[in-house]
């Protein structure tokens, strides 16, 4: 039978590894033998954020002469393994009035560690340039602080306040993500905008 333990190292210097739980999925194969997967999930809850540590997996077999083991760093550079993607919804737009402050609303989800860039820019519905919005003027951007959720992932609702004009009627404003997870940035848009008069 085979085994697979997993434990957490922090700091790497540690000699006190601490033991998490995890599951195991075994298939047998047409030709007898067998392939096992070993899934830790628990690790965001084990782990504190701001230290690097180490995940080791050791593999036990009674084939094996000695054990096998395996171990990832938090701190290597380009390693996603202790990543989680976010999820970005779609934007939420209310109903635009030229000349009435109003506030958009994107929400991000499930992602880890909270290290994320929101960045809002408005496309231009004539030239279709791209500029980003900044905060003052028309435009202001609430600094919200991201959730933690049960599952240790986080949750963030961007937002953005501003005074529409009917000159960005068919304009849009985008939410551009990114997070270290991603190769490239997750955008979601309002799509073009309607912007209604306001009549007294």
């Amino acid at each position: 039978d085979i085994t697979v333990s997993w434990k957490v190292i922090q700091p790497p210097t540690s000699t006190q590894p601490h033991p998490i739980d995890s599951t195991i999925l075994r298939q047998q194969n047409q030709d007898g033998t067998f392939n096992a997967t070993s899934t830790c999930e628990s690790l965001r809850g084990e782990v504190r954020e701001d230290e690097p540590y180490i995940v080791r997996a050791v593999v036990e077999h009674n084939k094996l002469k000695h054990p096998k083991q395996r171990q990832w760093r938090s701190d290597e550079k380009d390693n996603k393994d202790f990543l989680a993607r976010p999820e970005v919804e779609m934007i939420q737009i209310p109903k635009l009035f030229a000349n009435q402050q109003t506030q958009l609303q994107c929400r991000i989800s499930h992602f880890y560690p909270d290290e994320l860039t929101v960045n809002w820019i408005m496309k231009d519905h004539g030239s279709g340039q791209l500029n980003q919005i900044n905060d003052g003027g028309r435009y202001g951007i609430p600094n919200n602080t991201s959730q933690l959720q049960p599952d240790k992932t986080f949750t963030h609702t961007a937002l953005l306040d501003f005074t529409p004009s009917i000159a960005d009627h068919g304009s849009e404003v985008i939410c551009r993500v990114n997070h270290p997870s991603l190769k490239k940035p997750l955008e979601r848009t309002t799509g073009a905008l309607q912007v209604l008069g306001k009549y007294h």
